[in-house]
């Protein structure tokens, strides 16, 4: 099936990019959302996809990336379970891969959706996971995050 495979893995191309696009639009646009919207199920699909294909390489970097091409855009549209959900794959990825950037950055935006959750506790190992993956310069982001859980 391996047609099949790559229109799976080009729809995830696609699809990711939109969001790319949508979150550029989105910056300057709030009127975007209704374009979102329209797309949503779309790249919905998408991201499951590459997160049911993770033992492709390609498929981990598109997973990793995905919440950050539209993390504005989700924030607003998606629940604090859903971000989580999103970052949860998007971390697993990450350690795959091995990058400890987007590991960082994952874990402090899980502990964003674990805050709104209203889970303090685990959104402060969250934090606190991140901060150990960081460099001194990208810790302020975290620190003030985790400042505000406290």
């Amino acid at each position: 099936m391996p047609i099949f495979h790559d229109a799976h893995f080009r729809h995830a191309q696609y699809y990711q990019s939109v969001l790319v696009k949508l979150e550029n639009e989105f910056l300057g646009n709030s009127m975007v959302l209704d374009k979102f919207n329209l797309e949503w199920a779309n790249i919905e699909n998408a991201h499951s996809w590459l997160s049911e294909n993770l033992q492709e390489t390609v498929a981990m970097q598109l997973c990793s990336i995905f919440p950050d091409a539209g993390a504005h855009v989700l924030d607003v549209i998606c629940t604090p379970r859903d971000r989580l959900r999103w970052r949860q794959e998007g971390l697993k990825a990450a350690t795959y891969l091995n990058d400890s950037l987007r590991m960082a950055n994952h874990l402090n935006n899980i502990g964003l959706a674990y805050a709104d959750l209203g889970a303090f506790d685990k959104a402060i190992e969250a934090y606190q996971s991140s901060i150990d993956l960081v460099g001194e310069l990208d810790r302020s982001v975290v620190l003030t995050n985790l400042g505000d859980v406290y």
